[in-house]
């Protein structure tokens, strides 16, 4: 395992064996300098996935957020997903928080999230299991692909 980024706020993390960016956050950043500078390690982190491997999925824990950030957070972060877009992410699994309004707040980013794919789960299992069928079904469309190319 390689940790990325560590603070009191998340954790970044790579597996070593496969393109899945993890991502677990214990809260929100209350001031909005402290949630861009987090913006921004998240984009170095994609970057840095990306030397590795030409696409990236995401799963992003928010189980254990507990407290709602104001809506201008949650503004500045739906509209951070977006510019991911053409950074080789392929899909990006939310784990939902326990509350309720945290969870209305985190439906709220995945439904902006509608440039790329991404959907919210209620386990890192859900998640994770998602993941890996996009993964296989990706992997079985490239090699009946290239069987059709391979035949002409």
């Amino acid at each position: 395992m390689k940790v990325l980024f560590e603070s009191e706020h998340a954790r970044l993390w790579l597996d070593g064996h496969s393109p899945i960016l993890y991502s677990n956050v214990l809260t929100i950043p209350q001031k909005m300098e402290e949630l861009k500078r987090l913006c921004s390690v998240y984009s170095d982190a994609i970057k840095d996935c990306l030397k590795n491997y030409t696409k990236i999925y995401i799963v992003s824990d928010f189980s254990e957020v507990t407290v709602a950030p104001p809506l201008e957070m949650v503004r500045f972060y739906a509209n951070f997903l977006p510019r991911l877009k053409n950074s080789g992410i392929v899909f990006k699994a939310f784990i939902k928080p326990r509350g309720p309004a945290e969870q209305r707040l985190l439906n709220e980013v995945v439904n902006s999230s509608i440039l790329f794919n991404a959907a919210s789960y209620d386990r890192f299992e859900e998640a994770l299991s998602a993941i890996n069928i996009l993964r296989q079904t990706e992997s079985l469309t490239r090699k009946s692909l290239l069987g059709r190319i391979m035949s002409w």
